[in-house]
């Protein structure tokens, strides 16, 4: 073969060597770039599924049935400012943030070991990416200059060039807005928890100093800013924001002004749980979740320092409570102490016949002030008329104990002003006759309890109960089985 000859055939030899090369480059090319394809794809499915979940099973028909899935919050950094000053934070005492922390999260273990639960956290619906939208319009809502609510503020308390202008002001806040959406989703979180506030103001600078800042202040000046925090120290309160009923979930409206932003957080944790709130309270209403004790065909609403008769007016109007139209007992409470501000600190249900009281409001013949019993229980009994769909009042004030001894079956177990004080009411029935509940009652009660039959899982709570709250408060059961 002739040197040419023998060139071309290395030639071809050489460009089918290349060839070849180059197709299993391309085809490895295209097997990674398919394969890289559906890995996309799986992971926006499964970010996808985090963000439009199914809607949860939801509501709660009776206090005895097994408690299936539970909403908390374990409280962290927001509790720092109450424990300074816990009265101005509706805290009972100060306490350890970090231990309540630690007991916060045992009593969610607690929860899924002892009762088989599942707990679903605020925090972690807040977290999904389907949420951070919605705590960006919470930050930002409301962006008016120097509203009262507001993240950003301007000083007022200034004179001349030392003011913002306008077109100063509103350059900031568009800066501000942009700089949220380059936030985390924690970060977000925080803020949402928080509350923080940031008051801009002017200073001036010496001639030889320069302004790095970019939002286009004046120049001569630069910003600097004061900043403060209005937490939500009671957010671990979960029982509060909002009511479960055999029909869905009602939406409350916080009587203290150092609670009134809970709901918005609980509303957008609702929303990444595929829950639609069947009713929210509006206007002058005032409800909180500590007053509502389901109890199969009747419900228990407390009206008195936290829920307020309106409240309860539009609850009936707007026919909340479930398909079988149980009746409802409003249990009506003149003392309005901070001691005994929900129904569930002073009554709670372990059975469908089987109730705690504490024993000052054990009183059959009680009447109420000012001339009787300051903490006597009177209530009134709305009944459904199927005629015309709506609920009649068909007893009103008639003894609370009587009606539940005499006309509903139930058996009253009086306990003392010691374990009531250590929370041995607050507690959470997680099956009939099943509860936690916090230590610290006395052995006398807990046999009493006991010796009918009772299951007691005893957590520790020894701070967060400072806070006014125990295993009841600082749960949410969203459904029951």
């Amino acid at each position: 073969m002739s040197t040419e000859k023998r060139d071309q055939s290395t030639s071809t030899s050489q460009n089918d060597q290349s060839n070849q090369g180059t197709s299993l480059s391309t085809l490895v090319f295209t097997i990674i770039r398919g394969a890289f394809a559906i890995v996309t794809i799986v992971v926006v499915v499964l970010i996808w599924s985090s963000v439009s979940v199914a809607a949860e099973e939801v509501g709660s028909a009776a206090e005895w049935q097994p408690a299936k899935t539970i909403l908390m919050h374990t409280p962290k950094e927001e509790l720092f400012l109450g424990v300074i000053e816990p009265e101005a934070a509706l805290f009972e005492d100060t306490f350890s943030t970090d231990r309540a922390t630690r007991e916060h999260e045992d009593y969610i273990e607690a929860l899924a070991e002892s009762a088989g639960a599942t707990v679903v956290t605020l925090e972690e619906k807040l977290l999904l990416l389907g949420a951070r939208s919605e705590l960006i319009n919470l930050a930002t809502s409301n962006l008016a200059v120097n509203g009262e609510d507001n993240i950003l503020q301007f000083e007022e308390d200034c004179s001349g060039d030392n003011c913002f202008t306008q077109a100063e002001k509103e350059k900031r806040e568009e800066c501000f807005n942009d700089k949220l959406t380059k936030l985390g989703s924690r970060e977000l979180v925080r803020i949402a928890l928080q509350r923080p506030k940031i008051i801009l103001r002017k200073d001036p600078i010496g001639p030889n100093d320069k302004s790095e800042d970019n939002c286009e202040v004046a120049a001569g000046y630069e910003v600097a800013a004061d900043y403060k925090l209005n937490p939500l120290m009671n957010m671990y309160f979960m029982r509060d924001q909002m009511i479960t009923t055999a029909k869905g979930v009602v939406i409350g409206k916080m009587a203290r002004v150092q609670r009134r932003n809970e709901t918005e957080l609980v509303k957008i944790a609702l929303e990444q749980m595929g829950i639609q709130p069947i009713y929210e309270i509006v206007g002058e209403g005032r409800l909180e979740g500590g007053d509502f004790i389901p109890a199969g065909d009747r419900v228990f609403i407390g009206n008195g320092l936290r829920t307020n008769e309106e409240a309860v007016k539009q609850m009936l109007t707007n026919d909340v409570f479930g398909d079988s139209h149980p009746d409802v007992i409003v249990v009506k409470d003149s003392w309005l102490n901070q001691q005994e501000m929900h129904l569930d600190t002073h009554f709670n249900i372990i059975d469908e016949d089987l109730v705690v009281m504490e024993e000052e409001r054990y009183d059959r013949d009680c009447t109420p002030p000012p001339d009787g019993n300051s903490k006597c229980l009177l209530a009134d009994v709305w009944k459904w008329d199927n005629d015309s769909a709506e609920y009649n009042k068909s007893e009103e004030g008639v003894n609370f104990v009587k009606l539940l001894e005499e006309e509903l079956g139930f058996t009253i177990i009086p306990v003392s002003i010691a374990n009531q004080e250590a929370y041995g009411i607050n507690f959470l029935t997680v099956g009939p006759k099943e509860i936690m509940m916090v230590k610290g009652i006395s052995p006398e009660y807990q046999k009493d309890l006991e010796d009918r039959g009772v299951t007691i899982h005893l957590i520790d709570f020894d701070n967060l109960k400072l806070g006014y709250g125990a295993a009841h408060c600082t749960t949410q059961v969203l459904h029951r089985e």
